[in-house]
């Protein structure tokens, strides 16, 4: 029994690995379950970052109720990144979840950046602030010259404008609470329910996806902050203390199943970071160890 926990846990983090290289432009196949019925997963590639990644989502379901996840729109702010992966392996093993629901998932919105481990995408633009809302700052260097003047943030805008979703997640740190925008309160007290952080109204910041989505296209949309450090974690302890909460943002209004059954933890030994100033980088599949170079 032991020996067949063990098998299953190390097929779910292989299955974990190999959804992140797709997502990051390193093999040219995803997963066996990625292609599997009754998902009808269809993964798809919907732009170029600016050091010509792919920029990918991942289609689960095909309802009515049309649901967005995004992670590491921030690079550096990549916590989102291993729970999206594990959202989508734990939807691929309890599909009654996407009954009436259509799942989009971008698991990395900012794949340089992820690369690289910096916050702006490498053109020195913060994507969160280059969206066309009427609050964007114009002076600021770092919102980019222009609305929409990156690849990666046209990505993005062209998935909303595509699959019109009802409700969007958004997964940052660190200031360990839940934010919303638009009229996304309710949504946000619900996901309170589910995990160890407060429920916070922050405010629009210019030229965000919140202020563009949620304030001006009235979509409701959660912005999920999790605590500083929270990217260092690794990911079975990721699912353990945030996995409820994301499934919780899924099931809206109903009350999530529980994830922790023993296969749902991915285990990991937990990865160490290079100290400020090492020349080492994050490797392009996407992994918590560095290389040289």
């Amino acid at each position: 029994m032991k020996g067949t926990r063990h098998v299953r846990l190390a097929t779910h983090m292989i299955h974990l690995m190999a959804t992140l290289m797709l997502f990051t432009g390193c093999g040219a196949k995803g997963p066996e379950y990625l292609r599997r019925d009754p998902l009808r997963a269809r993964a798809e590639e919907v732009g170029r970052s600016v050091e010509g990644r792919p920029l990918r989502v991942l289609t689960l379901g095909s309802g009515p109720e049309v649901i967005l996840v995004l992670a590491t729109i921030h690079g550096n702010e990549n916590a989102g990144t291993p729970l999206t992966l594990a959202l989508i392996d734990f939807l691929d093993r309890n599909p009654d979840l996407l009954s009436n629901r259509t799942v989009v998932m971008m698991p990395v919105v900012n794949p340089d950046g992820y690369y690289h481990d910096r916050r702006f995408n490498m053109n020195r633009v913060d994507l969160n602030r280059n969206f066309p809302a009427s609050n964007r700052d114009e002076w600021r260097r770092s919102s980019g010259p222009q609305p929409l003047s990156e690849p990666e943030s046209v990505a993005v805008k062209q998935v909303l404008d595509r699959f019109k979703p009802a409700r969007i997640v958004s997964m940052h740190e660190p200031l360990s609470t839940i934010d919303w925008d638009g009229p996304g309160e309710d949504i946000a007290r619900h996901m309170g329910n589910y995990v160890n952080l407060p429920v916070n109204q922050i405010g629009s910041r210019p030229g965000s996806l919140g202020s563009y989505a949620g304030v001006e296209q009235n979509i409701p949309i959660i912005t999920l902050e999790f605590p500083r450090g929270a990217g260092r974690r690794a990911p079975e302890d990721l699912w353990r203390d945030y996995g409820r909460v994301l499934v919780s943002f899924i099931t809206y209004p109903n009350e999530p199943p529980a994830v922790l059954r023993g296969e749902d933890i991915l285990r990991k030994e937990k990865p160490t970071r290079p100290p400020p100033g090492d020349s080492r980088r994050r490797d392009e599949d996407g992994t918590r160890a560095f290389r040289e170079g």
